[in-house]
């Protein structure tokens, strides 16, 4: 019947807009989401390094009396400064009497503060391309994390020559242990890499017009125009163009 066809033909029109296709800001999002939930953990564990005196090297036991007696009990060094609160250069004994050893400090301090700033940003620039996507904040995102990952594998890179080498006549690993600093910068350098390769496998880094939602757009584009160009219910249910109707007979 005519009431039918006009039925199948509403359905027809309206089927496209109810078609539903995963869309790239919501992979975009998540990727957002989960590199900047790693952005904030890297920088909560830079800054429990940071401040912490005996986050890099803590006195061995065998040596603990010795150093005790000349630095004071549980001694140990963080990156930005040792037990007794003396920063890299404020102190000629113990870890820091040597300037080698001195400028190795402080190199593993200014690319920690460079590690720490990164990740900062970081969650704030995903907190906002967790919202409006786009190429430009997943470019951002990739570039902040490599940042953070080169910068972190330079103060690892110094908390290592630091403890193994000898200068100025020792060895810090002669008297000293390494302590949880280290494990939390080689986490650090993983979980740079983990967010940078999340933000390109979630689709952070495709604009809004290309995935899936765009060929969605393309689909809702074309809808219009197929719609126009014919119905067939109504042909099929329409006497032939130009054929005589029972009336003309």
């Amino acid at each position: 019947s005519k009431a039918t066809v006009s039925v199948l033909n509403c359905f027809l029109r309206t089927l496209p807009h109810h078609i539903h296709t995963p869309s790239l800001a919501m992979g975009g999002s998540t990727g957002h989401v989960v590199a900047g939930f790693l952005a904030s953990v890297v920088s909560a564990f830079l800054h429990l390094a940071l401040s912490d005196g005996r986050s890099v090297v803590v006195t061995r036991a065998e040596s603990e009396e010795a150093i005790a007696a000349a630095l004071g009990p549980k001694y140990g060094v963080g990156v930005f400064h040792d037990a007794r609160g003396f920063r890299w250069g404020e102190e000629e004994h113990g870890v820091y009497a040597c300037d080698e050893k001195r400028r190795l400090g402080k190199t593993a301090v200014a690319f920690a503060l460079v590690a720490l700033v990164a990740n900062a940003g970081l969650v704030l620039v995903h907190l906002v391309g967790a919202q409006r996507g786009g190429r430009v904040l997943g470019l951002v995102g990739v570039a902040g994390h490599a940042v953070s990952a080169v910068a972190l594998s330079v103060v690892l890179g110094a908390a290592t020559a630091l403890y193994d080498r000898e200068y100025c006549g020792s060895a810090v690993k002669e008297h000293f242990q390494l302590s949880y600093g280290v494990g939390f910068v080689v986490a650090g350098i993983v979980v740079a890499a983990a967010s940078a390769g999340a933000l390109v496998a979630l689709g952070a880094l495709k604009g809004a017009e290309e995935g899936p939602a765009g060929e969605a757009s393309e689909e809702e584009e074309e809808a219009p125009a197929n719609v126009g160009k014919s119905e067939p219910f109504a042909d099929a249910a329409s006497p032939a163009a130009g054929a005589p109707t029972g009336d003309e007979e």
